[in-house]
């Protein structure tokens, strides 16, 4: 298990030398969340009847979305991909490691690393700084209690394995398909 965990370790490190794309990523996901919470305040003010949910709960919902947008599994590592086109994964298949768990623990880290930079900024400036320019109703709250963070805690550990594991059928398909 500690070659697996080395992999992560440095696949995460290395990914995270991309802090240009992280900012860039960052600015677009900031800018795209107060687009839509701006659109949603709107109708939100506009509506003459009962809503499902009150404006004040959907901004949680909102920046997370922004904030957690790179766990979608949309794509393909390229580096995989490039291994399957050129042939490469036949040397993969020859090494001492599990091919499946090789490629789910690069997997992990590349869905991992892109999130965390991402993501840490987007919540800590929906949290800390929107309320301290006045923007409280735009804020990120806090959880209301310590069993909802744990709660929240174990369903991102949940949901970054499922899109792991979705992004591993995708990379099997890859074998059989060569399009990436």
């Amino acid at each position: 298990m500690s070659a697996y965990w080395a992999l992560v370790s440095v696949r995460f490190r290395m990914l995270l030398q991309y802090r240009a794309a992280a900012l860039a990523g960052f600015v677009t996901q900031l800018f795209w969340g107060a687009i839509r919470l701006m659109i949603l305040a709107a109708f939100y003010a506009a509506a003459t009847g009962p809503q499902p949910i009150s404006l004040a709960e959907l901004v949680p919902y909102v920046w997370l979305g922004q904030a957690l947008l790179g766990l979608l599994p949309w794509n393909v590592d390229q580096e995989i991909a490039a291994s399957v086109r050129t042939g490469g994964v036949a040397y993969e298949m020859l090494r001492p490691l599990n091919l499946y768990l090789n490629w789910f623990t690069r997997t992990l880290a590349f869905r991992c690393a892109g999130t965390c930079l991402r993501m840490v900024p987007l919540l800590a400036f929906a949290m800390l700084l929107l309320p301290l320019v006045g923007m409280r109703d735009w804020a990120m709250p806090l959880p209301v209690n310590v069993a909802a963070g744990c709660f929240f805690i174990a369903s991102l550990c949940a949901t970054v394995l499922l899109s792991v594991a979705v992004t591993m059928l995708m990379h099997i398909g890859l074998i059989w398909t060569l399009a990436g």
